[in-house]
């Protein structure tokens, strides 16, 4: 029997801080079509603690519908913002069909 892939989305999302991020993870499962191929990487650079939870929160939420590739650090003043948080993003790419880059507060 052949086996059948279907596409994927990778959708790099880096965050700092941002009180918008489990909202457009959200957002994007509850109105993708096919919530299964959807592969997040998010990279989470934060300096609260409730950044965090909240991501833990919705990644439990959500990890049996949808792939999830997670980074997450404490700000530090040597760290270089949200180009680095795009590059980690990116470093977490394997193949997947098409690509999403998108900001938390999208």
């Amino acid at each position: 029997m052949l086996s059948t892939t279907y596409p994927k989305i990778f959708v790099k999302v880096p965050a700092l801080d941002d009180s918008e991020l489990t909202h457009t993870i959200e957002n994007a499962i509850k109105t993708a079509v096919h919530p299964e191929r959807l592969v997040f990487s998010i990279c989470l650079t934060y300096k609260q603690i409730v950044a965090r939870k909240e991501l833990e929160e919705c990644l439990d939420r959500y990890a049996n519908i949808c792939d999830f590739k997670v980074t997450m650090q404490t700000y530090h003043k040597d760290l270089l913002g949200v180009a680095k948080g795009r590059y980690i993003t990116e470093s977490m790419y394997e193949d997947e069909d098409y690509v999403l880059q998108i900001d938390a507060h999208t």
